[in-house]
């Protein structure tokens, strides 16, 4: 039965291909011919090299490429920048045979060099005669990936649709925006590089970081039930970053951590590290500022509990303005804060109870804020020991007013020996994966990561402050009134509430006929509303109390004797209409 299936197999690519049997490496004469002296050195064939990867080269008998895979690469390309598509006959590893998909005679044939893996084109027959096509298989993701990786390393942040209309015109291809999506994922994994294989050689990195930074901590926590062991934490702490200064007198990073989630446990193991390289509080007396995390202030307490522990105000005064919001209170709250002297904070602390009144079961701001110990925030309770860079203008005066020297009251972390000394600390470079130090733990596994239903989010997110669109002001957390009934929660536009006395859509709308008018099904709102322009019919206001001092506004008005058949009907209701299409008889009353 498969000498059979064989059998017939074999009968139809024979008559497929011809009597030729071009499959071969030697099918013919013209082959014979296109192959002498293809293994000779001394012949002079085109060699393909990696400059030729981003031109376009035209294929020509005899060409050699270094491996397999590189000449598909290039048979790939070559067909793309040409428009035509091809059909792989034969694609094995010592032979790879390709023709016209569109039905033309055109094929092409390379196998390996005689004793090498080289491989070369031994013929190409025929000529193309199709017309070009956007349709094309053979530009896949990974190869407008590589076509567009420069493209996407300058502009990381360019719309799908952007680039779609960017391969069309460069690449001369139509593709769907999942092939775009796909090819722009590829296109930044290869800048990137491979993420599993930069996980497995985590413990080669940290061994060449602590090899040319010396004092360096660079420690991992893997799980070693798992084979191999999977990530769970990792910190780095460097030399120069835990003796060193920043240049600008600005925040920087000290110690570095990677954790599965924040919570005690996790902060407890990173403080535990960072105060074994930077020494306990008892040493260096050390003052922590956080933005009251979870788990962060018991882990702070348990381990160094004489430190001064204080609370970042940008976060504290985000949680507040969620609260309780306004400018008054703001400035309040940051004169609170920011004051040196204890009467002037109890003096603002009356302030914004006077501010903002007790209203029922609500929370007041002075309640919020005595929730808080005034020691974490409140700088006029701050302890003397944290030195400070804030020079107090009437400290200065008493000092010149005893004609003292300036410079004894300087305490000496801000000298220039102190400066000179802690900039001399640097990061130096290491070199690059290749040149790792080999450790012997082995390779690691990435960190299992929980993929949560729909589509992942890359935009960050947002803080309160900040400002989406710095051209126009956000009205986002303001309290929307309405034009019409002044109530608050809707605007003007979605508004069912008949109108407030002091509206000026009153004049417009009569209120006693507003909870009519709006039950017909005709009644158009534009018409009663400000509207400039009303074609009025008998259909639409069949009553003549509808229509007084409905339209005493209205500048246009097409009512008719038909519309408005009693004199009474338009009683007031064209006082200020100019012009009117109403007839005389029905205009004989109304003036």
């Amino acid at each position: 039965m498969r000498k059979k299936k064989r059998a017939e197999k074999q009968k139809t690519e024979r008559d497929n291909l011809g009597e030729d049997g071009w499959f071969s490496d030697v099918g013919g004469e013209d082959d014979l011919h296109s192959l002498r002296g293809s293994d000779d050195d001394n012949v002079d064939h085109m060699v393909w090299n990696e400059d030729m990867d981003r031109q376009d080269v035209d294929l020509c008998i005899g060409m050699k490429f270094p491996t397999r895979e590189k000449y598909r690469e290039a048979l790939k390309d070559w067909a793309v920048r040409r428009g035509w598509d091809l059909t792989f006959v034969k694609n094995e590893k010592t032979k790879i045979t390709a023709i016209c998909k569109n039905g033309c005679d055109w094929r092409i044939h390379a196998s390996p060099m005689m004793r090498n893996t080289t491989f070369q084109i031994k013929s190409i027959k025929g000529q193309h005669n199709c017309a070009h096509r956007r349709e094309n298989k053979q530009a896949n993701y990974k190869y407008i990936g590589k076509r567009i990786q420069d493209f996407v390393k300058d502009n990381p942040s360019k719309d799908l649709q952007s680039l779609k209309n960017k391969i069309r015109r460069d690449i001369q291809v139509d593709v769907s925006l999942f092939k775009v999506y796909r090819a722009k994922k590829y296109a930044l994994e290869l800048m990137k590089g491979d993420v599993k294989q930069q996980y497995a050689r985590l413990y080669d990195y940290c061994a060449t970081v602590c090899k040319h930074n010396s004092g360096s901590s660079m420690i991992l926590k893997v799980d070693r039930d798992l084979n191999p062991p999977v990530l769970q934490r990792m910190y780095a702490c460097f030399g120069g970053l835990k003796e060193g200064r920043d240049g600008n007198d600005n925040i920087y990073s000290i110690a570095m951590a990677y954790v599965e989630i924040e919570k005690y446990d996790s902060w407890e193991w990173f403080l535990n590290l960072l105060l074994r390289d930077i020494g306990s509080h008892d040493e260096r007396g050390w003052t922590f500022i956080s933005d009251r995390q979870k788990g962060l202030i018991e882990a702070v307490t348990q381990l160094a509990p004489r430190a001064e522990h204080r609370f970042c105000l940008r976060h504290m005064y985000n949680n507040f303005k969620g609260k309780f919001k306004g400018q008054e209170l703001k400035n309040l709250f940051w004169k609170a804060a920011s004051t040196y002297n204890i009467k002037e904070y109890l003096r603002t602390m009356k302030e914004i109870e006077r501010v903002h009144k007790k209203r029922g079961q609500e929370q007041t701001a002075i309640e919020w804020l005595a929730e808080i110990p005034v020691h974490h925030w409140a700088r006029c309770f701050f302890p003397v020991t944290t030195h400070c860079d804030v020079v107090v203008n009437n400290m200065m005066v008493a000092i010149e007013y005893h004609r003292q020297n300036l410079e004894n009251f300087v305490h000496v972390c801000f000298k220039k020996e102190t400066y000179m000394r802690v900039y001399s600390h640097m990061i130096k470079p290491v070199p690059g994966m290749h040149d790792h130090e080999e450790s012997p733990l082995g390779p690691v596994a990435p960190p299992h990561v929980i993929k949560r239903a729909g589509r992942p989010k890359k935009a960050r997110r947002r803080d309160a402050n900040d400002i989406k669109e710095p051209s126009r002001i956000s009205r986002r957390g303001l309290t929307h009134t309405c034009g019409i009934c002044f109530r608050q929660g809707h605007n003007k536009r979605s508004c069912t509430n008949p109108p407030h006395p002091n509206s000026r859509f009153r004049r417009v709308i009569h209120l006693g006929m507003h909870k009519q008018v709006m039950m017909h099904p005709k009644f158009t709102r534009s018409c009663c509303r400000g509207a400039t322009y009303c074609n009025a019919t008998e259909e639409s206001f069949p009553y003549a109390e509808m229509h007084t001092q409905l339209f005493s506004s209205v500048s246009h008005c097409n009512a008719t004797e038909q519309s408005f058949p009693s004199t009474e009907m338009h009683t007031q209701s064209s006082s200020s209409v100019s012009p009117s299409n109403a007839t005389a008889e029905v205009h004989t009353n109304v003036t």
